[in-house]
């Protein structure tokens, strides 16, 4: 990844940890296999989360922790109203049991090979069925990325630039293969949802439980700090030894 890139990414978590971090508990239900590039309407299958009073139009990044076998999916498309012939990314972690992950996109719903686009990368044992684990994924300028861990820019495990970008306007999840997901999606609050958040269970007869729980907030600013001076060091290091090599 080239290096201004990462040091905008980390400033970018830098600048969220002045504000409060909401944190959102989904769990997405057991359901059979779904093909990303097969399925039409395939936003029809997904837990919205715009669709609980989150407003993600524009968004670039996002953080969470999920609790899952594999088959993890986060869906960014470019309509704000479940529209399945727009434009969609499906960022893919743990994908074949676990064992790969990546990017997939659809210029549309036609299902043709010429309006879609596969990215796959090897990445063993990325998910847990018994523990959360934390990722992060970003879509900046057209450049797809997955990481590992809560800092936006660290730890990446897949990445892709698409010549074609768009903007996003909803977020959605989603986990196939008989899979239950259990997320926790932190949203960087406005001030509007200080004090609680809630819990959104939703099932496959698409009836929702709300349960509120106390907020919770994500103090990067020292992690983020040691994170940049750490890329810094290592970019120094890496063009003194370019230089000496020539």
């Amino acid at each position: 990844m080239d290096f201004r890139l990462r040091l905008f990414l980390l400033s970018i978590v830098a600048l969220k940890t002045l504000g409060l971090v909401i944190e959102n508990t989904f769990t997405t239900p057991k359901i059979a296999y779904k093909s990303f590039v097969h399925i039409a309407d395939f936003l029809q299958y997904v837990v919205d989360i715009n669709k609980h009073g989150l407003d993600l139009s524009g968004i670039t990044t996002l953080t969470f922790t999920v609790k899952a076998c594999h088959a993890v999916r986060i869906i960014m498309s470019n309509s704000d109203d479940g529209d399945s012939s727009k434009p969609m990314y499906n960022f893919e972690i743990g994908s074949n049991k676990n064992i790969r992950s990546g990017f997939q996109r659809r210029n549309d719903d036609s299902l043709t090979p010429a309006s879609q686009k596969t990215v796959f990368y090897d990445t063993p044992g990325v998910c847990s069925c018994d523990e959360y684990r934390p990722f992060w994924i970003s879509v900046i300028n057209g450049v797809l990325m997955i990481g590992k861990g809560l800092i936006v820019g660290i730890n990446v495990i897949a990445e892709w630039t698409d010549p074609n970008p768009f903007i996003v306007r909803s977020i959605g999840l989603f986990t196939s293969q008989h899979i239950l997901g259990e997320w926790k999606v932190q949203i960087e609050d406005d001030g509007s949802h200080l004090g609680v958040t809630r819990t959104y269970n939703e099932s496959s007869s698409n009836s929702k439980e709300y349960i509120t729980m106390k907020s919770s907030t994500m103090d990067l600013t020292i992690d983020t700090t040691r994170a940049i001076e750490s890329i810094i060091d290592k970019d120094k290091h890496e063009t003194k030894t370019n230089g000496k090599s020539h």
